[in-house]
């Protein structure tokens, strides 16, 4: 589904169409993010944490998650969201507002059902990307020095979709507890 995004993207996206076809030459990584790659992280045990965030209890209610008995906030999977990531093109950038959203139904198992899939694109400055030699270390560059990746994304777990090398492999790791459990070394970061 990605590939087919990639392909609409930049084939048939913006006036003229083809507007981002740039694009394709541009692409750094496709990531799993927000809640989706949080169940994907919280579905997995021993897997070490980048980062800990403490969950207030009204949140945990507002949104029905569960806890665990050691404090862990699971949320479980609603929709899917997929980033893919292009380093920027200054003439042709990507614009920010909506992150040139595209959302999708498509049924995944008996299991599972239907489930919405969301499609952002974010476009990676060069300053951010530079001296980053793999997937990982591009996210984890975006995460530190863009305030969409320290505000936003940071607050939940990211699992790479592509390029091969990643697939299915942690490149960002959040643990989320309940208030007063989140373990004492780690900075407070509440969300």
């Amino acid at each position: 589904m990605a590939d087919d995004e990639l392909r609409r993207f930049t084939e048939d996206v913006g006036s003229p169409p083809g507007r981002y076809g740039g694009y394709r030459g541009r692409l750094l990584v496709v990531c799993l993010v927000q809640g989706g790659a949080q169940h994907f992280i919280d579905t997995r045990l021993g897997v070490s944490p980048d980062h800990h965030i403490e969950v207030c209890q009204v949140t945990i209610d507002k949104k029905g998650y569960v806890v665990t008995n050691e404090g862990r906030v699971i949320s479980g999977l609603k929709d899917i969201d997929i980033c893919l990531f292009f380093r920027h093109d200054p003439v042709v950038p990507i614009p920010v507002r909506n992150h040139c959203l595209k959302s999708v139904y498509a049924t995944l198992s008996p299991e599972l059902g239907e489930r919405k899939f969301d499609f952002m694109k974010k476009g990676v400055q060069e300053s951010v990307a530079l001296g980053a030699n793999n997937a990982t270390g591009i996210m984890r560059h975006y995460i530190a020095s863009t305030a969409h990746g320290r505000n936003f994304l940071a607050k939940k777990s990211i699992v790479g979709l592509g390029p091969s090398s990643v697939f299915a492999k942690p490149l960002w790791v959040t643990h989320r507890w309940t208030e007063g459990r989140l373990p004492a070394q780690d900075t407070r970061r509440r969300d």
